[in-house]
């Protein structure tokens, strides 16, 4: 029998243990040659192991990214079947939301799979799953930066799961028109946050942090967000983090109205159009911490040529150093050249 070191969350019931697990202290807490249960591989989950050594017929070979990919593609499923039991039984089914948050914080280390698979291309009839499981990914990752304990993550990643729930009550001809928004139909949109809030008020026992996240995620430092126009000091901060995933996703994202942005041209627009919308200390962790995973990205420039992005220098976000056949160039020194979209 071989031994081999798999990642918890590929973990099946039935594995045999190929050695003894310790908790932090140092305490065997199960022995070598258990056969795995659900109870033991949520105890390893209870006690934040990663990872564990098991017996196998031969060695495994375990990829991260198809781990990644695997939760991705289930992810979206559970989201469906989430927001379909609203729709179709007006509840919210919470032991289904709880476990998701849990998922999504299993990759709490996987920074750049998570930047890379929301710069992909996904898919507009469904946008609503993909969008909503984007923001919880990229959510989970700024509250880590801003070094938010553990339960405040999850807190943000299930109110991020949870923001655009509201949604549901909006005629479906609103939300895929591809034309401008009637005023009207602008003010139904507007609706949606109250419209998650109440959802969850009067179906869960989530806490008041969650629901202010979601009533409160399209509101802005100046009070020109919505649905009530708050300011800073009354934006509940997982609100503030929420609304930059959100615009962030959305903006890379084709739309049924508009192409999608390249990641360079919303960083920049992040960074000039920030002051007095966004939170000004969760604006500038976000941009410092997110625009280093671009580095070494191929890229497609508006005039057909494929580069690598070399140095991104935080005063000219959108045009960075990149390197075309072994040639460097400053972007920033060239006006009518942008990137349009990263390779991947």
């Amino acid at each position: 029998m071989e031994k081999s070191i798999i990642d918890i969350t590929i973990l099946e019931t039935g594995m045999k243990l190929a050695e003894n697990i310790l908790d932090s202290k140092g305490n065997i807490i199960i022995y070598e040659n258990t056969v795995l249960t659900s109870y033991i591989i949520d105890l390893f989950k209870s006690n934040k192991i990663d990872n564990v050594c098991i017996y196998s017929e031969k060695k495994l070979n375990i990829d991260r990214k198809e781990i990644f990919e695997d939760f991705y593609k289930n992810g979206i499923r559970f989201l469906k079947n989430i927001f379909n039991i609203v729709i179709t039984e007006k509840i919210i089914d919470t032991k289904k939301v709880d476990k998701l948050t849990l998922n999504v914080f299993d990759f709490i280390d996987c920074k750049e799979l998570i930047i890379n698979k929301i710069n992909k291309e996904i898919s507009i009839e469904n946008y609503i799953y993909f969008h909503t499981l984007n923001v919880s990914l990229l959510s989970m990752l700024i509250a880590k930066w801003l070094n938010k304990n553990d339960t405040c993550i999850k807190d943000i990643i299930k109110a991020s799961l949870l923001h655009d729930l509201g949604m549901i009550r909006v005629p479906k001809y609103i939300q895929n028109k591809e034309n401008r928004l009637f005023d009207n139909e602008f003010k139904e949109i507007m609706k949606h946050p109250v419209y998650g809030f109440r959802l969850i008020k009067e179906n869960t026992n989530y806490s008041n942090d969650i629901m202010s996240a979601v009533l409160m995620h399209h509101e802005k430092e100046d009070g020109t967000g919505y649905p009530v126009g708050l300011k800073s000091e009354k934006i509940h901060i997982y609100a503030k983090i929420i609304i930059i995933s959100d615009v962030y996703n959305a903006m890379v994202s084709k739309r049924s109205y508009r192409t999608k942005h390249s990641p360079f041209k919303v960083l920049n627009l992040f960074k000039n159009e920030s002051i007095g919308v966004y939170d000004h200390k969760t604006i500038g962790v976000f941009l410092n911490n997110i625009s280093s995973y671009y580095i070494g990205s191929k890229i497609m420039l508006s005039d057909g040529q494929i580069g690598e992005v070399v140095h991104i220098n935080e005063m000219t976000v959108s045009k960075p150093i990149i390197k075309i056949n072994d040639e460097i160039f400053d972007l920033s020194k060239y006006k009518d050249i942008e990137i349009i979209q990263i390779i991947t």
